[in-house]
Protein backbone atom coordinates (compact mmCIF):
# COMPACT_ATOMS: atom_id res chain seq x y z
CA UNK A 1 0.00 0.00 0.00
CA UNK A 2 1.35 3.43 -0.98
CA UNK A 3 1.41 5.77 2.00
CA UNK A 4 0.40 9.41 1.76
CA UNK A 5 0.99 12.36 4.11
CA UNK A 6 -2.64 11.96 5.20
CA UNK A 7 -2.40 8.23 5.89
CA UNK A 8 0.97 8.67 7.64
CA UNK A 9 -0.66 11.09 10.11
CA UNK A 10 -3.44 8.61 10.87
CA UNK A 11 -1.03 5.67 11.20
CA UNK A 12 1.25 7.65 13.53
CA UNK A 13 -1.59 8.61 15.88
CA UNK A 14 -3.08 5.09 15.94
CA UNK A 15 0.27 3.43 16.64
CA UNK A 16 1.23 6.06 19.23
CA UNK A 17 -2.03 5.63 21.17
CA UNK A 18 -1.72 1.84 21.13
CA UNK A 19 1.88 1.96 22.31
CA UNK A 20 0.98 4.39 25.10
CA UNK A 21 -1.60 1.93 26.39
CA UNK A 22 0.35 -1.27 25.75
CA UNK A 23 3.50 -0.22 27.57
CA UNK A 24 1.67 1.48 30.43
CA UNK A 25 1.52 -0.47 33.68
CA UNK A 26 -1.26 1.65 35.11
CA UNK A 27 -4.76 0.21 35.34
CA UNK A 28 -7.66 2.18 33.94
CA UNK A 29 -9.06 3.66 30.74
CA UNK A 30 -6.85 3.77 27.66
CA UNK A 31 -7.36 6.78 25.37
CA UNK A 32 -8.89 5.58 22.11
CA UNK A 33 -8.87 6.87 18.55
CA UNK A 34 -11.70 7.47 16.10
CA UNK A 35 -10.67 7.40 12.45
CA UNK A 36 -13.11 9.32 10.27
CA UNK A 37 -13.20 9.74 6.52
CA UNK A 38 -15.14 9.24 3.32
CA UNK A 39 -15.83 5.93 1.67
CA UNK A 40 -13.10 4.04 -0.19
CA UNK A 41 -10.30 6.29 1.11
CA UNK A 42 -8.29 3.52 2.77
CA UNK A 43 -9.26 4.01 6.42
CA UNK A 44 -9.33 0.31 7.24
CA UNK A 45 -6.14 -0.42 5.30
CA UNK A 46 -4.30 2.44 7.00
CA UNK A 47 -5.41 1.35 10.47
CA UNK A 48 -4.57 -2.30 9.82
CA UNK A 49 -1.11 -1.33 8.56
CA UNK A 50 -0.49 0.60 11.78
CA UNK A 51 -1.74 -2.35 13.81
CA UNK A 52 0.57 -4.73 11.94
CA UNK A 53 3.54 -2.46 12.63
CA UNK A 54 2.68 -2.30 16.33
CA UNK A 55 2.15 -6.07 16.56
CA UNK A 56 5.52 -6.78 14.95
CA UNK A 57 7.29 -4.45 17.39
CA UNK A 58 5.38 -5.76 20.42
CA UNK A 59 6.08 -9.41 19.58
CA UNK A 60 9.77 -8.72 19.06
CA UNK A 61 10.08 -6.86 22.37
CA UNK A 62 8.34 -9.72 24.22
CA UNK A 63 10.17 -12.49 22.33
CA UNK A 64 6.92 -13.62 20.66
CA UNK A 65 5.42 -14.63 24.00
CA UNK A 66 2.72 -13.31 26.29
CA UNK A 67 4.70 -11.86 29.19
CA UNK A 68 1.74 -12.31 31.53
CA UNK A 69 0.64 -15.76 30.38
CA UNK A 70 -0.12 -18.53 32.84
CA UNK A 71 1.64 -21.87 32.31
CA UNK A 72 -0.03 -23.82 29.52
CA UNK A 73 -1.58 -20.76 27.85
CA UNK A 74 1.39 -19.22 26.06
CA UNK A 75 -0.11 -20.00 22.64
CA UNK A 76 -3.04 -17.66 23.38
CA UNK A 77 -1.54 -14.54 21.84
CA UNK A 78 -3.33 -11.90 19.78
CA UNK A 79 -1.89 -8.41 20.41
CA UNK A 80 -4.49 -6.83 18.09
CA UNK A 81 -8.07 -7.76 17.22
CA UNK A 82 -10.32 -6.56 14.39
CA UNK A 83 -14.12 -6.82 14.13
CA UNK A 84 -16.88 -5.02 12.24
CA UNK A 85 -19.83 -3.45 13.99
CA UNK A 86 -22.93 -5.56 13.35
CA UNK A 87 -25.86 -4.14 11.41
CA UNK A 88 -28.48 -3.07 13.98
CA UNK A 89 -25.97 -3.78 16.70
CA UNK A 90 -26.85 -4.90 20.20
CA UNK A 91 -24.52 -5.61 23.12
CA UNK A 92 -25.08 -9.33 22.57
CA UNK A 93 -24.28 -9.29 18.84
CA UNK A 94 -21.27 -7.01 19.41
CA UNK A 95 -19.84 -9.35 22.05
CA UNK A 96 -20.44 -12.29 19.73
CA UNK A 97 -18.50 -10.57 16.94
CA UNK A 98 -15.56 -10.05 19.28
CA UNK A 99 -15.67 -13.63 20.53
CA UNK A 100 -15.85 -14.90 16.95
CA UNK A 101 -12.45 -13.31 16.37
CA UNK A 102 -11.00 -15.31 19.26
CA UNK A 103 -12.85 -18.49 18.32
CA UNK A 104 -14.58 -18.61 21.69
CA UNK A 105 -17.75 -20.63 22.25
CA UNK A 106 -20.64 -18.45 23.43
CA UNK A 107 -23.61 -20.74 22.92
CA UNK A 108 -26.51 -20.09 25.34
CA UNK A 109 -24.62 -17.29 27.10
CA UNK A 110 -26.46 -14.37 28.64
CA UNK A 111 -25.29 -10.81 28.10
CA UNK A 112 -23.46 -10.72 31.43
CA UNK A 113 -21.67 -13.96 30.58
CA UNK A 114 -20.74 -12.64 27.14
CA UNK A 115 -19.19 -9.48 28.58
CA UNK A 116 -17.27 -11.49 31.14
CA UNK A 117 -16.02 -13.86 28.42
CA UNK A 118 -14.93 -10.92 26.25
CA UNK A 119 -12.98 -9.54 29.20
CA UNK A 120 -11.34 -12.92 29.81
CA UNK A 121 -10.47 -13.38 26.12
CA UNK A 122 -8.86 -9.94 25.86
CA UNK A 123 -6.76 -10.63 28.96
CA UNK A 124 -5.84 -14.21 28.02
CA UNK A 125 -4.74 -13.27 24.50
CA UNK A 126 -2.82 -10.18 25.70
CA UNK A 127 -4.82 -8.00 23.31
CA UNK A 128 -3.62 -4.40 23.43
CA UNK A 129 -5.75 -2.92 20.64
CA UNK A 130 -9.30 -3.65 19.49
CA UNK A 131 -10.52 -2.21 16.18
CA UNK A 132 -14.25 -1.87 15.54
CA UNK A 133 -14.91 -0.98 11.91
CA UNK A 134 -18.10 0.58 10.48
CA UNK A 135 -18.86 2.14 13.86
CA UNK A 136 -21.26 4.63 12.26
CA UNK A 137 -23.77 1.83 11.91
CA UNK A 138 -24.71 3.09 15.37
CA UNK A 139 -27.24 5.87 14.78
CA UNK A 140 -28.12 6.40 18.46
CA UNK A 141 -31.84 6.65 17.79
CA UNK A 142 -32.34 3.11 19.11
CA UNK A 143 -32.00 2.08 22.72
CA UNK A 144 -29.80 -0.82 21.59
CA UNK A 145 -27.33 1.66 20.08
CA UNK A 146 -27.04 3.39 23.44
CA UNK A 147 -26.48 0.02 25.09
CA UNK A 148 -23.64 -0.69 22.65
CA UNK A 149 -22.07 2.65 23.63
CA UNK A 150 -22.23 1.58 27.26
CA UNK A 151 -20.60 -1.72 26.27
CA UNK A 152 -17.74 0.12 24.57
CA UNK A 153 -17.15 2.08 27.76
CA UNK A 154 -17.02 -1.24 29.58
CA UNK A 155 -14.49 -2.61 27.09
CA UNK A 156 -12.30 0.47 27.54
CA UNK A 157 -11.95 -0.42 31.21
CA UNK A 158 -10.31 -3.72 30.19
CA UNK A 159 -6.94 -2.00 29.60
CA UNK A 160 -7.29 -2.26 25.83
CA UNK A 161 -7.06 0.62 23.34
CA UNK A 162 -10.17 1.01 21.19
CA UNK A 163 -9.81 2.12 17.57
CA UNK A 164 -13.18 3.01 16.00
CA UNK A 165 -13.40 3.47 12.23
CA UNK A 166 -16.32 4.99 10.37
CA UNK A 167 -17.67 7.33 7.71
CA UNK A 168 -19.04 10.69 8.84
CA UNK A 169 -18.44 10.22 12.56
CA UNK A 170 -18.88 13.95 13.48
CA UNK A 171 -22.28 14.06 11.78
CA UNK A 172 -23.47 10.64 12.93
CA UNK A 173 -24.42 11.70 16.45
CA UNK A 174 -21.80 9.41 17.98
CA UNK A 175 -19.94 12.46 19.26
CA UNK A 176 -22.79 14.89 18.65
CA UNK A 177 -22.88 17.09 15.55
CA UNK A 178 -19.53 18.76 15.00
CA UNK A 179 -17.71 21.08 12.62
CA UNK A 180 -14.12 21.19 11.39
CA UNK A 181 -12.10 24.17 12.64
CA UNK A 182 -9.60 25.10 9.89
CA UNK A 183 -7.51 27.14 12.33
CA UNK A 184 -7.12 24.44 14.99
CA UNK A 185 -7.18 21.76 12.25
CA UNK A 186 -9.43 19.50 14.28
CA UNK A 187 -13.10 18.70 14.77
CA UNK A 188 -14.94 20.85 17.30
CA UNK A 189 -17.86 19.34 19.20
CA UNK A 190 -20.22 22.03 20.56
CA UNK A 191 -21.88 21.81 24.00
CA UNK A 192 -25.14 19.93 24.37
CA UNK A 193 -28.05 22.34 23.83
CA UNK A 194 -30.93 19.88 23.89
CA UNK A 195 -31.61 16.27 24.66
CA UNK A 196 -32.64 15.35 21.12
CA UNK A 197 -34.13 11.97 20.45
CA UNK A 198 -31.49 10.03 22.31
CA UNK A 199 -32.64 8.40 25.59
CA UNK A 200 -29.15 8.93 26.99
CA UNK A 201 -27.41 11.84 25.24
CA UNK A 202 -24.65 12.08 27.83
CA UNK A 203 -23.26 8.71 26.70
CA UNK A 204 -21.84 10.33 23.60
CA UNK A 205 -20.05 12.99 25.65
CA UNK A 206 -18.17 10.27 27.53
CA UNK A 207 -16.83 9.00 24.23
CA UNK A 208 -15.91 12.53 23.23
CA UNK A 209 -13.67 12.80 26.29
CA UNK A 210 -12.13 9.35 25.92
CA UNK A 211 -11.33 9.42 22.21
CA UNK A 212 -9.21 11.52 19.93
CA UNK A 213 -10.60 11.80 16.43
CA UNK A 214 -8.54 12.13 13.29
CA UNK A 215 -9.72 12.36 9.71
CA UNK A 216 -8.17 10.56 6.77
CA UNK A 217 -8.48 13.27 4.16
CA UNK A 218 -8.42 12.75 0.39
CA UNK A 219 -5.43 13.94 -1.61
CA UNK A 220 -5.74 17.63 -2.41
CA UNK A 221 -4.15 20.28 -4.58
CA UNK A 222 -4.45 23.25 -2.24
CA UNK A 223 -0.73 23.63 -1.52
CA UNK A 224 2.46 23.44 -3.54
CA UNK A 225 3.63 20.47 -1.48
CA UNK A 226 0.49 18.46 -2.16
CA UNK A 227 0.65 19.29 -5.86
CA UNK A 228 4.30 18.23 -5.99
CA UNK A 229 3.52 15.02 -4.11
CA UNK A 230 0.69 14.24 -6.54
CA UNK A 231 2.76 14.65 -9.71
CA UNK A 232 3.92 11.01 -9.92
CA UNK A 233 0.28 9.93 -9.78
CA UNK A 234 -0.61 12.36 -12.55
CA UNK A 235 2.18 10.98 -14.69
CA UNK A 236 1.08 7.43 -13.95
CA UNK A 237 -2.57 8.14 -14.75
CA UNK A 238 -1.67 9.95 -17.98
Amino acid sequence: MLSTPMSDAVAWLVKARIEDGAYSHKAGIRTGVMVNGGGAQGKTETVCAALAAFEADWLEVNEFMNPQAMPGTRDLLAPVAYVRCPVKATPVSTCQRILDFYGEDYKNMRQEDLIRTVNAAIAAHATKALVIDDITRLKLHRESDQDVLDLLLEVMSMSVTLILVGVGIPLSGLLRRGRFDPVAKQWVIPPVKDRGRSPNPEAATQHERRFEMIELKPHGHATRASISWGQPWSMFLS
